[in-house]
């Protein structure tokens, strides 16, 4: 099994990741220009076991259009790719309450370890991740409020 973590910056996904250490820790960025995207990330889940993904897919629809004009993969593809391709495996979107986030996210910017430091940017990023966990249909997790048996759930446990 694969678990794929998404989210804006500053929702807590590196730390989420770094609780399962029997998986393999891999953080995604997009692929260069050229690729097949559907395919880039359907291998990625398919060709690896238990690895655990910071970004993937999900982040291209989020990040595409607001930092680079457009997105390379289009919603029903991310679709396709979750519905389908991804059987066994789990996709966990992190989104605690904005406020949480922000200030997360205020703190690495402010640090210089974040991609991008406008306010604008993030509100649109974190707007769009819940725009997509409820097109996809897929429930948040939020650190903030998580119980022992929430983190083992997302375990598979």
């Amino acid at each position: 099994m694969n678990i794929i973590i998404e989210g804006p910056d500053g929702a807590g996904k590196t730390t989420l990741a770094k609780g399962f250490t029997e998986y393999t820790y891999h953080h995604e960025g997009p692929p260069g220009f050229g690729y097949d995207l559907l395919r880039y990330y359907t291998n990625l889940v398919t060709n690896f076991d238990n690895y655990i993904f910071d970004r993937h897919a999900l982040s291209e629809l989020v990040y595409g259009p607001i930092l680079r004009g457009g997105s390379r993969i289009t919603i029903e593809e991310v679709e396709i790719l979750y519905k389908y391709k991804m059987a066994g495996d789990r996709l966990i979107i992190c989104l605690p309450p904005p406020q949480v986030c922000y200030d997360n996210w205020v703190r690495k910017a402010n640090a210089g370890d974040e991609l991008f430091d406008n306010d604008d940017i993030f509100w649109r990023v974190y707007s769009a991740y819940g725009y997509y966990a409820n097109r996809l249909n897929r429930p948040t997790f939020d650190y903030t409020t998580a119980s022992h048996l929430e983190y083992k759930y997302l375990k598979g446990e």
